[in-house]
């Protein structure tokens, strides 16, 4: 799953997770990284939830 990626990466990258957490269903799963937080929704939990809007007016921040 995507979720396992991430874990994988993560530990590639010398990075500890520090919990995993996930919906009965599960429509959505959240990585804490503590500094970053890693959420993966399907579809319609994404729409449902917005947290781009939630968030709207943090600043951005530009990272690759």
């Amino acid at each position: 799953s995507v979720g396992h990626r991430v874990e994988d990466l993560a530990t590639e990258l010398g990075v500890q997770s520090h919990g995993v957490e996930a919906d009965a269903s599960p429509t959505w799963v959240v990585l804490d990284f503590v500094d970053v937080m890693v959420h993966l929704f399907e579809p319609a939990s994404r729409a449902h939830y917005d947290l781009e809007m939630m968030w709207g007016d943090a600043p951005k921040v530009d990272w690759r």
